[in-house]
């Protein structure tokens, strides 16, 4: 039961890290990243740290990202 707690806390805690990293001013705008495409990008990278083993979070790819 814990380690189910663990991993739903670790999915529904997402989409508000994602949007709390990717609200930053420092992305030039000539990348073009508007809202939808800077969680797009958040939501790619947290399932792709899912179904690949890493060693550092996407919170930490995210904030290399920007």
């Amino acid at each position: 039961m814990l380690r189910f707690l663990m991993k739903a806390h670790y999915v529904l805690s997402a989409p508000f890290a994602i949007l709390a990293i990717m609200t930053s001013g420092r992305i030039h705008p000539h990348y073009r990243m508007g809202p939808f495409r800077r969680f797009r990008l958040g939501i790619r990278m947290f399932w792709n740290s899912i179904r690949i083993q890493t060693a550092t979070s996407y919170k930490s790819h995210l904030a290399m990202a920007l």
